[in-house]
Protein backbone atom coordinates (compact mmCIF):
# COMPACT_ATOMS: atom_id res chain seq x y z
CA UNK A 1 0.00 0.00 0.00
CA UNK A 2 1.18 3.22 -1.02
CA UNK A 3 1.13 6.24 0.86
CA UNK A 4 1.37 9.68 -0.87
CA UNK A 5 2.83 13.07 0.41
CA UNK A 6 4.84 16.25 0.09
CA UNK A 7 5.64 19.80 -0.09
CA UNK A 8 4.21 22.23 -2.61
CA UNK A 9 4.76 20.86 -6.23
CA UNK A 10 6.26 17.85 -4.72
CA UNK A 11 4.93 14.51 -4.05
CA UNK A 12 6.22 11.07 -2.70
CA UNK A 13 5.26 7.70 -2.10
CA UNK A 14 6.42 5.49 0.66
CA UNK A 15 6.15 2.14 0.59
CA UNK A 16 5.03 0.01 4.11
CA UNK A 17 5.34 -3.88 4.07
CA UNK A 18 1.98 -5.28 4.87
CA UNK A 19 1.62 -7.36 7.92
CA UNK A 20 2.29 -10.84 7.75
CA UNK A 21 -0.24 -12.94 7.40
CA UNK A 22 -0.96 -15.80 10.06
CA UNK A 23 2.24 -18.38 9.72
CA UNK A 24 3.72 -16.36 6.59
CA UNK A 25 7.23 -14.40 6.73
CA UNK A 26 7.86 -11.88 9.62
CA UNK A 27 7.85 -8.40 9.40
CA UNK A 28 10.64 -6.70 8.29
CA UNK A 29 10.32 -4.08 10.83
CA UNK A 30 12.10 -4.17 14.29
CA UNK A 31 10.53 -3.12 17.80
CA UNK A 32 12.88 -1.13 19.72
CA UNK A 33 12.73 -1.63 23.25
CA UNK A 34 14.15 1.35 25.17
CA UNK A 35 15.52 0.98 28.56
CA UNK A 36 17.31 3.44 31.01
CA UNK A 37 20.74 3.34 29.07
CA UNK A 38 19.46 4.13 26.31
CA UNK A 39 19.13 7.91 27.51
CA UNK A 40 21.85 9.46 26.28
CA UNK A 41 21.32 12.84 27.77
CA UNK A 42 19.40 14.87 30.10
CA UNK A 43 21.72 18.00 30.91
CA UNK A 44 18.85 20.00 32.70
CA UNK A 45 17.32 16.49 34.61
CA UNK A 46 13.82 17.39 33.54
CA UNK A 47 13.16 14.07 33.15
CA UNK A 48 11.37 13.22 36.73
CA UNK A 49 10.65 9.52 36.27
CA UNK A 50 10.38 6.80 33.26
CA UNK A 51 8.72 3.46 32.75
CA UNK A 52 10.90 1.97 30.03
CA UNK A 53 10.32 -1.54 27.32
CA UNK A 54 8.58 -1.91 24.90
CA UNK A 55 5.94 1.09 25.54
CA UNK A 56 7.76 3.88 27.39
CA UNK A 57 6.01 6.32 29.00
CA UNK A 58 8.28 9.56 30.38
CA UNK A 59 7.14 12.12 32.96
CA UNK A 60 9.21 15.75 32.99
CA UNK A 61 8.96 18.21 35.92
CA UNK A 62 8.55 21.74 35.00
CA UNK A 63 11.33 23.87 33.65
CA UNK A 64 13.30 24.28 30.13
CA UNK A 65 14.61 20.89 29.20
CA UNK A 66 16.38 22.35 25.91
CA UNK A 67 15.72 21.33 22.27
CA UNK A 68 17.31 19.47 19.37
CA UNK A 69 19.35 22.79 18.24
CA UNK A 70 20.68 23.39 21.37
CA UNK A 71 22.95 26.76 22.57
CA UNK A 72 23.65 28.72 19.65
CA UNK A 73 28.00 28.47 19.83
CA UNK A 74 28.22 24.62 20.50
CA UNK A 75 25.06 24.09 18.20
CA UNK A 76 24.81 20.46 20.09
CA UNK A 77 21.02 19.37 21.57
CA UNK A 78 20.91 20.04 25.26
CA UNK A 79 17.61 18.17 25.61
CA UNK A 80 16.28 14.86 26.95
CA UNK A 81 17.65 12.13 24.15
CA UNK A 82 17.45 8.05 23.94
CA UNK A 83 19.25 6.15 21.06
CA UNK A 84 19.93 2.59 19.48
CA UNK A 85 21.20 1.08 17.08
CA UNK A 86 20.32 0.53 13.85
CA UNK A 87 23.77 -1.10 12.31
CA UNK A 88 26.49 -0.90 13.20
CA UNK A 89 28.10 -1.55 9.55
CA UNK A 90 25.61 0.03 7.57
CA UNK A 91 26.29 -0.49 4.07
CA UNK A 92 25.19 2.54 2.33
CA UNK A 93 25.52 0.63 -1.34
CA UNK A 94 22.74 -2.17 -0.78
CA UNK A 95 20.59 -0.02 1.36
CA UNK A 96 17.44 2.06 0.00
CA UNK A 97 15.63 3.29 2.16
CA UNK A 98 16.31 3.64 6.35
CA UNK A 99 12.50 4.30 7.87
CA UNK A 100 11.93 6.09 11.67
CA UNK A 101 8.26 5.52 13.13
CA UNK A 102 7.04 7.08 16.41
CA UNK A 103 3.50 6.30 18.10
CA UNK A 104 2.25 7.60 21.42
CA UNK A 105 -1.22 8.04 23.24
CA UNK A 106 -0.76 11.53 24.88
CA UNK A 107 1.36 14.24 25.76
CA UNK A 108 1.35 17.51 28.26
CA UNK A 109 -1.06 20.17 27.28
CA UNK A 110 1.97 22.90 26.47
CA UNK A 111 4.01 23.51 23.71
CA UNK A 112 6.94 20.50 23.66
CA UNK A 113 8.18 19.18 20.42
CA UNK A 114 9.25 15.29 19.72
CA UNK A 115 11.84 14.51 17.87
CA UNK A 116 12.91 10.96 16.11
CA UNK A 117 15.60 10.61 13.15
CA UNK A 118 18.80 9.13 12.34
CA UNK A 119 22.08 10.32 12.86
CA UNK A 120 25.90 8.77 12.92
CA UNK A 121 26.19 8.91 16.63
CA UNK A 122 28.08 12.09 16.76
CA UNK A 123 26.17 15.07 18.93
CA UNK A 124 28.54 17.24 18.96
CA UNK A 125 29.69 20.29 16.37
CA UNK A 126 29.57 23.34 15.12
CA UNK A 127 28.20 25.70 12.31
CA UNK A 128 28.24 23.35 8.87
CA UNK A 129 29.84 19.99 11.12
CA UNK A 130 26.35 19.77 13.34
CA UNK A 131 24.85 17.89 9.81
CA UNK A 132 25.96 15.06 11.86
CA UNK A 133 22.20 13.29 11.37
CA UNK A 134 18.55 14.29 10.41
CA UNK A 135 15.42 14.52 12.53
CA UNK A 136 11.50 14.80 12.13
CA UNK A 137 9.43 16.92 14.67
CA UNK A 138 6.05 17.65 15.85
CA UNK A 139 4.61 20.17 18.20
CA UNK A 140 2.65 18.62 20.38
CA UNK A 141 -0.42 21.32 20.84
CA UNK A 142 -0.37 22.34 16.79
CA UNK A 143 0.71 19.32 15.32
CA UNK A 144 3.78 21.46 13.20
CA UNK A 145 5.77 19.09 11.45
CA UNK A 146 9.00 19.67 10.44
CA UNK A 147 12.73 18.67 9.12
CA UNK A 148 16.44 19.54 10.00
CA UNK A 149 19.80 18.43 10.77
CA UNK A 150 20.48 17.77 13.79
CA UNK A 151 21.04 21.04 15.80
CA UNK A 152 19.09 23.49 13.53
CA UNK A 153 15.41 24.60 14.36
CA UNK A 154 12.73 22.61 12.27
CA UNK A 155 11.44 23.70 8.76
CA UNK A 156 7.80 22.75 8.66
CA UNK A 157 5.27 22.01 6.36
CA UNK A 158 1.89 21.12 6.44
CA UNK A 159 0.68 20.63 9.95
CA UNK A 160 -1.44 17.67 11.46
CA UNK A 161 -3.13 18.77 14.79
CA UNK A 162 -3.09 18.49 18.25
CA UNK A 163 -1.52 15.20 19.98
CA UNK A 164 -1.82 16.33 23.42
CA UNK A 165 -5.26 14.48 24.39
CA UNK A 166 -5.30 11.26 21.74
CA UNK A 167 -1.69 11.20 21.15
CA UNK A 168 -0.90 10.06 17.00
CA UNK A 169 2.48 9.14 15.15
CA UNK A 170 5.30 10.30 13.41
CA UNK A 171 7.86 8.76 10.91
CA UNK A 172 10.70 9.60 8.83
CA UNK A 173 12.19 7.64 6.01
CA UNK A 174 16.01 8.91 4.39
CA UNK A 175 17.15 7.51 1.48
CA UNK A 176 20.76 6.08 1.51
CA UNK A 177 23.44 7.51 -0.73
CA UNK A 178 25.81 4.91 -1.87
CA UNK A 179 28.03 7.41 -3.90
CA UNK A 180 28.24 9.69 -0.69
CA UNK A 181 28.18 7.26 2.42
CA UNK A 182 25.30 8.78 3.86
CA UNK A 183 21.43 8.96 4.85
CA UNK A 184 20.06 11.79 3.10
CA UNK A 185 16.80 13.82 1.88
CA UNK A 186 14.13 13.09 4.45
CA UNK A 187 10.46 12.40 3.88
CA UNK A 188 8.30 13.39 6.78
CA UNK A 189 4.76 12.12 7.72
CA UNK A 190 2.19 12.49 11.15
CA UNK A 191 -0.49 11.64 12.39
CA UNK A 192 -2.85 13.42 14.84
CA UNK A 193 -5.23 11.11 16.10
CA UNK A 194 -7.65 14.20 16.87
CA UNK A 195 -9.30 14.44 13.87
CA UNK A 196 -7.55 12.17 12.49
CA UNK A 197 -5.35 15.04 11.00
CA UNK A 198 -2.41 14.41 9.13
CA UNK A 199 0.85 16.20 8.33
CA UNK A 200 3.60 16.08 6.28
CA UNK A 201 6.88 18.04 4.93
CA UNK A 202 9.80 16.74 2.57
CA UNK A 203 13.70 18.66 1.86
CA UNK A 204 16.55 17.77 0.10
CA UNK A 205 19.46 17.55 3.16
CA UNK A 206 22.57 16.41 2.05
CA UNK A 207 25.18 15.59 5.06
CA UNK A 208 27.85 14.38 3.09
CA UNK A 209 31.10 15.43 4.26
CA UNK A 210 29.98 15.61 8.15
CA UNK A 211 28.30 12.21 8.06
CA UNK A 212 30.73 9.91 9.20
CA UNK A 213 31.00 5.76 9.33
CA UNK A 214 29.01 3.09 9.08
CA UNK A 215 26.96 3.17 12.73
CA UNK A 216 23.57 3.98 11.90
CA UNK A 217 21.60 4.89 15.01
CA UNK A 218 17.93 6.02 15.33
CA UNK A 219 16.92 8.31 18.95
CA UNK A 220 14.04 10.11 20.18
CA UNK A 221 14.33 13.64 21.67
CA UNK A 222 11.98 15.54 24.00
CA UNK A 223 12.40 19.30 24.37
CA UNK A 224 10.95 23.01 24.01
CA UNK A 225 11.98 26.43 23.14
CA UNK A 226 11.31 27.86 26.61
CA UNK A 227 10.36 26.51 30.24
CA UNK A 228 7.19 24.28 30.51
CA UNK A 229 4.94 23.26 32.81
CA UNK A 230 5.99 19.25 32.34
CA UNK A 231 3.85 16.32 32.08
CA UNK A 232 3.27 13.20 30.99
CA UNK A 233 4.71 11.78 27.28
CA UNK A 234 2.29 8.24 27.06
CA UNK A 235 2.57 4.99 25.33
CA UNK A 236 5.76 5.53 23.47
CA UNK A 237 6.35 2.96 20.96
CA UNK A 238 9.38 3.72 18.13
CA UNK A 239 10.44 1.03 15.55
CA UNK A 240 12.50 0.86 12.14
CA UNK A 241 13.01 -0.85 8.72
CA UNK A 242 16.08 -0.72 6.44
CA UNK A 243 14.61 -1.36 3.10
CA UNK A 244 17.18 -2.98 0.65
CA UNK A 245 17.72 -1.98 -2.95
CA UNK A 246 16.55 -4.70 -5.02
Amino acid sequence: MGIRYGSVGVEATRIIPPAPAAGGPASPWTDVSLSASNLIQDPASIISSASYGPTTTVVLGSGDPGNIKGAVGPFTPDCPLWDWEIDSSFNYQTAGTVIVELSFTGTPNDGYLIYVGMYDGTLTGSGATKQHGIYASIQVQAGSTGTQFIAATPWNGDAADTVVANGGSLSIALGSDGDLNCLRDPLIRSTSNTGPAYGRVNSSRNPSGVWAGTNVRGFLAIGATASRTGGTFSDLKVRHVVLPML
